[in-house]
């Protein structure tokens, strides 16, 4: 066999050399004689190496029963890698050898790790084939935010990590489909309706170039034959990884770890959380846009100055309301720490954490569902009325500080569902939500008092968290002097500007304002109308959209077509069922809960917003989660009966079309303003 491996070692090396020379010393442009120096010289080293490991190479690959299935591998990846190699034939032809030669060699150190994962090919193959298209947008969106020599072990890194999550996920469903496949259909209905959604506004903003930026999510052309050849050796190093984890027992300890059981647990709320993430992060980079300044545009949003207050460095400069007592110290660690992921760039960490929150705050709800009724199904419902809503919608995606409030209220009434959660813990939470919107604080009050109603716990409560966050309010001013005290007449008497007269005016326009409020609380922050887009009625070029227009003597409010009233009319019978159904409840148990807490923050936010804020709709998702909840938990009677989970799911389903024209309005009338 010695001559066979001469002639191979030698083939391959030369084909090597050829490969390397083309891409990396210009051989092409070289003369004659420095061709044959650029590869032949190369080709030595590369000759005796090939020979001395040839003999380790046979004896594994002769007797492995994997062998059709590594030179398969090898040879599909030396396929594409040739064929998307952007050079000539004839090098494309040594590109398709080394790579086929490299692939079968490397394939070759995994063959025990190919055995380990045989009992679950199935899943395994599932598994490695959908982490593919996660990894490559990955992988592509931080290849243009690292050196591009990282780019191979960007591949690597992003494949394991995605492929990992989705093998457990898989084995997990797998699992579900054997055992209770029945009786989790309407969650699995749900969840895919969930990512089909999501799917459909990715593609809405595609539709968009001049919008949406695909680049950004995709590695350079160049880079794409590097890319295609790791993710089909890929599987290797996954599967390498599997075996390593399970040999050194960290299998066995995650399976036993509390954060495995919790995602074990509540992995249909993860899921519609990473469904909406993906929606709103598309709509991200729609809405945000570093270099264009759009305050006003999107229903009064401040989306450029919060961009620059998250990620300038010079955001601290910026002025900080006295509404957002101590926002910067919750604000600029968190953008600090999720941009280390992105090698540090803040503008991007910012316009993913903002969709990010978004996810998060429908995985809370699922979890306050799913604790409350102890429904899967009805949870995954209610999750994604929430991730649907006009309100998360649009303030998942425009970069604010309300997707943060709607997440740290969330949370503040999961904590409140235990009664095990410690009066500290409550504090904390209370005084975060303080630092980030002071009125968000008093809906947190009017919870704990609902659910903890002894005085000396509710004076214990007050007292603790104003305290801290009147401390953590007077350093912030002192480290930061952008940032306006709310208790200094100078900083508060900025907000007079925002307040909305009340006393002395004209009936029409408190009834007006009133009706305007009524129909965000209980229509708009829920089921999208068509909106205004004023350019010159405001004085402006670029459209403003608002869900009301105010003209001498009348408001004219926004509307909706023959299709959104009738997923409107089925909203308010939905409504309409919950309130009776809360009625009767008190009058059945004679005592409240938890529940009463909602509607008393919607009509607290009715009560400051009839004097403050112009575009009401801007803080919507301060009260959105408490009209889903209200709603969700004064209907649980139903909430297992698998008719109304049906029913709820094609009101879902009516509601994605409804959110997804809206959307395609807004994106069809702001595409002619950026080229």
């Amino acid at each position: 066999m010695k001559p066979m491996r001469w002639l191979t070692s030698i083939f391959l090396s030369i084909c090597f050399a050829i490969s390397l020379a083309a891409r990396f010393f210009h051989l092409l442009d070289r003369p004659l004689t420095q061709q044959l120096l650029l590869i032949l010289v190369p080709a030595i080293g590369f000759g005796v190496l090939i020979f001395q490991v040839f003999p380790f190479f046979e004896s594994h690959y002769s007797k492995n029963s994997y062998h059709a299935i590594l030179f398969v591998q090898a040879l599909t990846n030396a396929a594409l890698f040739a064929a998307l190699s952007n050079v000539p034939l004839s090098i494309r032809v040594a590109d398709f050898i080394s790579a086929f030669g490299l692939s079968l060699v490397f394939l070759v150190l995994f063959i025990s790790s190919y055995k380990y994962i045989a009992p679950k090919k199935f899943e395994f193959v599932v598994s490695w084939l959908i982490a593919s298209l996660p990894a490559f947008f990955a992988a592509g969106y931080l290849s243009h935010l690292y050196p591009i020599w990282s780019f191979s072990l960007l591949t690597i890194l992003t494949q394991i990590f995605f492929g990992l999550g989705l093998y457990f996920l898989v084995c997990h469903l797998a699992d579900i489909l054997r055992t209770r496949f029945l009786a989790s259909i309407l969650s699995l209905l749900t969840v895919i309706s969930a990512f089909a959604f999501a799917l459909s506004i990715i593609g809405l903003c595609l539709h968009y170039p001049n919008l949406f930026d695909r680049s950004v999510f995709v590695p350079d052309a160049s880079l794409f034959p590097l890319f295609l050849f790791f993710t089909v050796l890929s599987p290797a190093f996954l599967a390498q990884t599997l075996q390593t984890l399970d040999q050194r027992g960290w299998l066995n300890r995650w399976r036993t770890a509390r954060l495995y059981t919790f995602l074990r647990e509540n992995f249909p709320g993860i899921l519609l959380g990473l469904a909406f993430f993906a929606a709103y992060a598309s709509l991200s980079y729609v809405f945000n846009h570093p270099k264009i300044d759009t305050t006003e545009n999107y229903f009064a949003a401040d989306n450029f100055a919060w961009m620059g207050r998250l990620a300038a460095d010079n955001g601290t400069t910026i002025e900080m309301r006295s509404v957002h007592p101590f926002a910067y110290f919750v604000f600029r660690p968190i953008t600090w720490l999720f941009s280390l992921i992105f090698n540090g760039d803040r503008y991007a960490a910012t316009l993913l954490l903002i969709p990010l929150m978004g996810g998060l705050c429908v995985l809370l709800i699922w979890l306050i569902v799913k604790r409350w009724t102890g429904s899967r199904t009805y949870a995954s419902l209610i999750a994604t009325l929430l991730g649907v809503s006009t309100s998360h919608l649009l303030f998942g995606s425009i970069v604010e500080s309300y997707i943060f409030s709607a997440a740290v209220l969330l949370l503040f009434f999961l904590l409140l569902l235990d009664e095990r959660t410690s009066l500290f813990t409550l504090v904390a939470v209370g005084a975060l939500t303080f630092g980030i919107t002071i009125t968000n604080f008093i809906q947190t009050f009017i919870g704990f008092v609902v659910a903890r109603f002894k005085l000396k716990t509710i004076f214990l409560y007050g007292l603790f968290a104003s305290a801290s966050s009147i401390t953590l309010t007077v350093l912030h001013a002192a480290l930061f002097p952008s940032a306006l005290l709310f208790f200094d007449p100078a900083g508060a008497g900025v907000e007079s500007q925002y307040a909305i007269p009340v006393f002395g005016e004209p009936a029409w326009r408190l009834i007006g304002r009133a009706m305007l409020l009524l129909r965000n609380i209980f229509m708009y922050s829920l089921i999208a109308p068509k909106p205004f887009a004023l350019t010159t009625e405001v004085g402006g070029r670029f459209p403003r959209f608002n869900f009301f227009k105010l003209s001498p003597g009348t408001f004219d409010y926004s509307g909706y077509d023959t299709f959104g009233k009738i997923v409107l009319a089925v909203w308010f019978l939905l409504l309409t069922a919950a309130a009776l159904a809360f009625v009767w409840n008190i009058i059945r148990m004679r005592k409240v809960d938890l529940s009463l807490a909602f509607p008393l923050v919607l009509l607290f936010n009715f009560v400051l917003h009839m004097g403050y804020g112009s575009e009401p709709f801007l803080y919507a998702a301060d009260w959105t989660y408490a009209l889903i909840l209200f709603v969700a938990v004064s209907l649980m009677g139903f909430g297992k009966q698998h008719w109304f989970q049906a029913a709820l799911l094609i009101f879902l389903v009516l509601l994605m079309v409804n959110q997804w024209e809206f959307m395609s309005f807004i994106l069809k009338t702001i595409s002619p303003f950026f080229t």
